[in-house]
């Protein structure tokens, strides 16, 4: 698979995760020291995460990070 659909499942995931928690894009953004609008561009697989992004995240859903990317 090409880099951007892993993009595209790992944001999906994301919005899904973060909705079922009732967590708003802006919460979630300020919860891991990001921004909106750099969220934003996760959850739409436009750019990819560092490691520690993905922890922060995945903490935040209350996940673990193998949890966040099990996206096959």
């Amino acid at each position: 698979m090409k880099d951007d659909i892993y993009l595209n499942k790992l944001g999906k995931k994301i919005v899904d995760l973060r909705t079922k928690k009732e967590i708003s894009q802006n919460q979630l953004a300020k919860n891991i020291g990001s921004t909106n609008t750099h969220m934003r561009r996760i959850e739409r697989g436009e750019v990819s995460c560092t490691i520690n992004m993905l922890r922060k995240i995945a903490e935040v859903l209350e996940i673990s990070i193998s949890e966040l990317v099990d996206i096959s």
